[in-house]
């Protein structure tokens, strides 16, 4: 079979699970089930849309060491499921990021080398 070269090679939203769409067969969009970490952290920052239709539940791991507070605290890693199918995704987080940060800028999901992220948003100087 001949490889296609005119498909897009990043897809622009993530579809519900088991799409067969026009958009999804060229690559366009992804469905649910085929999405990677990168992909849902691109979708959870706004980066991909969000055709899903579906809830999405986020738990955030901590670990707490002696003499650390709660503004210190960094989340290890998220998951991310969706009950609906029983899809998981894990996504690591930068260390010694204070919690605060995240609260005061809001987290923005990245990646690089291919591994998803989450760092938060630094606003500029006023």
């Amino acid at each position: 079979m001949e490889e296609r070269t005119d498909m897009p090679s990043d897809p622009t939203a993530v579809d519900p699970y088991g799409c067969g769409c026009t958009e999804c067969l060229t690559g366009e969009y992804i469905p649910l089930e085929r999405a990677t970490e990168v992909h849902i952290a691109d979708m959870l920052a706004g980066r991909l849309r969000n055709h899903t239709g579906t809830t999405f539940h986020l738990t955030a791991d901590y670990t707490i060491e002696p003499n650390t507070t709660l503004p210190e605290l960094t989340p290890e890693r998220l998951t991310i499921t969706c009950p609906d199918h029983e899809l998981t995704w894990t996504l690591a987080t930068p260390r010694h990021r204070p919690l605060e940060d995240h609260h005061r800028a809001g987290p923005s999901l990245e990646y690089s080398d291919g591994s998803a992220r989450v760092v938060p948003r630094h606003r500029l100087p006023s």
